[in-house]
């Protein structure tokens, strides 16, 4: 595939590690958002305890999850970003596990976990590699388990940026230099989603989409 060559794609590591770089301390005590509580509230409803966060950042909505009762371990590309999670969660007395690794390699056994969440995930990956998250998903997820995705809106008035070829953007000034983004419709997340049970599918004021699944029981 041409564009899993893209230098461009080789370079989010690098735009990540700055963005993590440039985070305090003191982002581990703000507020947790609404998009936060209602998800860890459907994973609690579902009943999935162990439930994997890919793209954790800093683990914040790990920490969260992890003092509400779940038992969550986060991911993320980010060996800086990891790191901060570990301290945080120390600091913090939770248990939370944390792991480097790609969404598009997740390095657990198939059926580990019993929920899963990709928040403003797969829009940073491009489209194949979006996919290949998914099947990814569905690996690690048991069947009857869930899992949480959202995307934003289209941006109306971005910052300069150059299209990739399969429709992704590249910002090339800006506050976002250097970053990857790919605005998905409605159709093509229920494409992508194709075989999974979208149990709700919420377009919040901003635009933003928020899906909520589950994994098919095994026939």
């Amino acid at each position: 595939m041409p564009d899993s060559i893209d230098p461009r794609y080789a370079a989010q590591t690098q735009y990540w590690s700055k963005f993590f770089t440039g985070m305090s301390d003191a982002y581990r005590n703000l507020p947790m958002s609404q998009k936060a509580l209602d998800v860890a509230d459907f994973m609690i409803a579902s009943g999935a305890a162990q439930v994997l966060d890919v793209g954790c950042g800093m683990g914040r909505w790990c920490i969260y999850m992890a003092k509400r009762g779940l038992t969550p371990t986060g991911v993320d590309i980010v060996d800086k970003a990891i790191q901060t999670a570990k301290k945080w969660a120390d600091l913090e007395g939770v248990d939370a596990a944390f792991a480097v690794a790609s969404a598009t390699a997740l390095p657990f056994q198939a059926g580990a976990f019993e929920g899963y969440i990709g928040s403003n995930l797969l829009e940073h990956l491009g489209l194949e590699d979006a996919r290949q998250a998914v099947k990814e998903l569905r690996r690690v997820i048991r069947p009857g388990g869930v899992f949480f995705l959202s995307f934003d809106g289209l941006d109306n008035d971005p910052s300069p940026h150059e299209v990739m070829t399969d429709g992704s953007w590249f910002f090339t000034k800006g506050p976002f230099n250097g970053l990857m983004w790919r605005y998905f419709t409605d159709a093509e997340i229920t494409d992508l989603l194709a075989g999974l049970e979208l149990t709700g599918f919420t377009t919040t004021e901003t635009g933003a989409r928020w899906v909520f699944g589950r994994i098919p029981e095994v026939a």
